[in-house]
């Protein structure tokens, strides 16, 4: 490699050397410019250096490229805004920490809000959830299929009530769930309010705008559900 830089140095460098310098510019001065080139090693020096920041900074530039067309990351909800006093719990933890505004939450971590409180949630396509007081929400699963780009978001309202609105899904495959201990509410691009009494208690989904597909808990005796209507399952 060093061979190649030394080559490429002689090839440009010295042609670059005979245009800066006035001596070189008259006519039969180009020899012996070259010699004295071949003879001073600093110069060489110069080409090195010339020539190691032209490979160095390309690969650079190059690899920013391509980190730019990397897709965006969508194993996440963020905590946008808080009113009033709510709390998270991480995986294997059995804490209950503050929740902070810009806080990220991941696959199965907790969220809770206590009396008189709410918490604002953001996924990067701008689906979002608003979790109304003493409720408490399970992040089931974030997920998303590097080359398909298939996504899979499913949560797990386990009490309180939280209105959703769910950014039109467009990948096929991809699927958005909101999950009681009484059913399961699969949303495509729609708006609504649902409400889970937990414990077996009754779950209403009160759809505003777009369709969703409601079963029990068990993925079955399912129906459809258009805006402007509500549904309500009571049994366990």
């Amino acid at each position: 490699m060093i061979h190649n830089i030394v080559k490429y140095s002689r090839k440009f460098i010295f042609p670059l050397t005979l245009i800066l310098s006035p001596k070189g510019r008259g006519k039969g001065e180009g020899v012996s410019s070259y010699m004295k080139f071949q003879k001073i090693p600093w110069l060489y020096i110069i080409a090195l250096l010339f020539l190691c920041a032209i490979f160095t900074i390309y690969p650079a530039s190059a690899y920013t490229q391509d980190k730019a067309k990397e897709p965006q990351e969508y194993n996440f909800v963020e905590i946008k805004a808080l009113e009033g006093y709510a709390q998270v719990q991480r995986p294997g933890s059995s804490e209950w920490e503050s929740a902070v505004k810009g806080e990220k939450l991941h696959t199965q971590d907790k969220i809770r809000t206590l009396i008189a409180s709410m918490a604002e949630l953001v996924y990067p396509d701008d689906t979002t959830l608003i979790l109304r007081e003493n409720s408490n929400l399970t992040i089931q699963d974030i997920s998303m299929d590097p080359k398909s780009k298939v996504k899979k978001r499913e949560l797990k309202l386990n009490l309180g009530g939280m209105k959703y609105k769910v950014t039109h899904i467009e990948e096929k495959g991809s699927e958005f769930k909101i999950q009681s201990s009484t059913a399961i509410v699969g949303v495509t691009g729609t708006e609504g309010t649902i409400i889970s009494g937990g414990n077996g208690k009754p779950t209403k989904n009160i759809l505003t705008e777009g369709a969703t597909y409601n079963t029990d808990e068990n993925g079955l005796n399912g129906r459809p559900l258009n805006a402007g209507n509500t549904w309500v399952i009571d049994e366990a």
